[in-house]
């Protein structure tokens, strides 16, 4: 009887894996510096400081709102005291 010879193959090339990265705070817009800024600009502006509270808290559940509401408030009020932007 022949012996079967286990075939050698070469490991598949590994995957480069992404990691989402946690918003960057408080950073100028690029190209948006002194011009007016878009609901969207506004809304990631929002997303980004209510992010960065909920993980002081270390994102424990219940106080997602609460976060919302304080960081739009924080946002509206830094962005009060710059140039004209539009807010809708």
């Amino acid at each position: 009887m022949k012996s079967k010879q286990t075939e050698t193959r070469k490991p598949a090339p590994a995957r480069k894996l992404t990691v989402p990265r946690k918003p960057a705070a408080h950073q100028p817009l690029p190209g948006n510096s002194h011009t007016e800024l878009t609901p969207g600009e506004l809304e990631r502006m929002i997303a980004t400081a209510a992010y960065l509270r909920a993980e002081k808290r270390g994102f424990s559940a219940g106080h997602e709102l609460e976060d919302w509401v304080a960081a739009e408030r924080e946002v509206r009020e830094n962005l009060g005291s710059g140039p004209r932007r539009a807010l809708q």
